[in-house]
């Protein structure tokens, strides 16, 4: 909600699942994408965010949001660089991600990681190439319950 006022143009809802609010917000302003890996009504592309260049050109999006999806991710590492693929130059990276918060898995989405500050700026700035990254925590910041990820292409 935060950042609603600044999102425009082309927009990537990376992993939204059934989750409809952020379509709510940003569709009557922007080119509104949401994907994630199964079929729902809320999905307009179903894809993985492992290989999400197979699905959409390169530099393609204004903006990426991708909303606590890392942790369920089997190599964030993958995802990082592929979030960086779709982006524009220029473009912006909204993800948040747990940190201090209880495993949350089923039997379709299993829970992998906890990525500390250090971990987070590791997979973006060095593993995918992002510039101009900042890294807030949400709670106390030596033990976040999360972290809001704002990274610049």
């Amino acid at each position: 909600e935060s950042w609603q006022a600044r999102i425009h143009g082309r927009v990537l809802d990376v992993g939204v699942g059934t989750w409809e609010y952020p379509r709510h917000l940003f569709q009557q302003r922007c080119q509104y994408t949401a994907t994630d890996c199964f079929e729902h009504p809320n999905i307009d592309i179903v894809s993985d965010i492992h290989t999400l260049s197979e699905v959409f050109a390169p530099e393609q999006f204004d903006f990426v949001i991708c909303t606590d999806v890392f942790e369920h991710t089997q190599r964030p590492w993958v995802a990082a660089r592929q979030l960086y693929h779709v982006l524009k130059p220029g473009g912006i990276l909204l993800l948040t991600t747990p940190f201090n918060f209880h495993l949350h898995s089923n039997e379709f989405v299993k829970d992998y990681w906890r990525l500390s500050a250090d971990g987070l700026c590791q997979l973006l700035v060095e593993e995918a190439g992002f510039k101009d990254i900042e890294i807030s925590p949400i709670g106390h910041p030596e033990f976040p319950f999360s972290h809001t990820v704002v990274a610049h292409k």
